[in-house]
């Protein structure tokens, strides 16, 4: 017998399907995952969200040193000012299963909602997977730290890059009032420096917190979930 499982509006996301010990991978390009040497039988049939593949620090670590001027430039010339990195957040990855008592050729449909998060009241919409005739769904919400991470590193990247751009401006400036012997020209640089590096910091800092801050919200949220379900 065979059972066919397909997923509709997949977007950019990645699904692994798991279905009497054998494993398909679903994606943008392949929606479709067919089992075809099932006897009929009771099956369990599991759903994997699939985060992107973590790339290393020091690689990004490298890259951004690469690209530092670059990216400082273009953010200046774009008047990139957008400090909510939080905004477009996909807070949680799932999984999910449910049983399917196969008997025939089987097609199943199934659709994932995105889940989201808003940041000034704090409210949390959950991803969830929608499968046509099913409504017996176990589903466990993992905190997509990935993602989280991804925006905030991003954010303080780009932060650093706009920094650089005018440290290393302030810098000529400061060795040319040297140069010429214009004192207070050349204090007025160097405080300005010193003040871009401690916005640079505390801003980072305050981020970070903002970011430690909303994986514990996702946290509460998931035990809230817990809890409900238990009741």
């Amino acid at each position: 017998m065979k059972l066919k499982i397909c997923c509709k509006y997949i977007g950019e996301e990645n699904f692994k399907i798991i279905v009497n010990n054998e494993t398909q991978n679903i994606y943008k390009g392949n929606n479709v995952a067919l089992f075809d040497n099932l006897k009929a039988d009771t099956y369990i049939v599991k759903i994997i969200q699939e985060l992107p593949k973590k790339k290393y620090g020091l690689i990004l670590m490298f890259l951004f040193l690469l690209t530092f001027i670059f990216r400082g430039l273009i953010n200046i010339l774009l008047m990139n000012t957008d400090y909510r990195w939080y905004k477009h957040i996909n807070p949680y990855y799932l999984k999910c299963k449910f049983k399917v008592d196969l008997r025939q050729n089987a097609n199943i449909n199934f659709i994932y909602c995105k889940g989201s998060f808003n940041y000034k009241d704090k409210s949390i919409k959950n991803p969830k997977i929608c499968v046509d005739l099913y409504e017996n769904i176990e589903t466990e919400y993992y905190i997509n730290k990935h993602n989280l991470k991804q925006k905030y590193w991003n954010y303080i990247c780009n932060i650093i890059s706009i920094g650089i751009i005018n440290e290393i401006l302030f810098a000529v400036l400061f060795f040319v009032a040297l140069n010429q012997s214009l004192i207070p020209a050349a204090i007025i640089c160097v405080t300005i420096l010193c003040v871009i590096v401690i916005v640079q910091l505390i801003i980072s800092l305050i981020e970070y917190k903002r970011l430690v801050h909303i994986i514990s919200a996702l946290e509460e949220n998931i035990i809230n979930c817990t809890s409900i379900k238990g009741s």
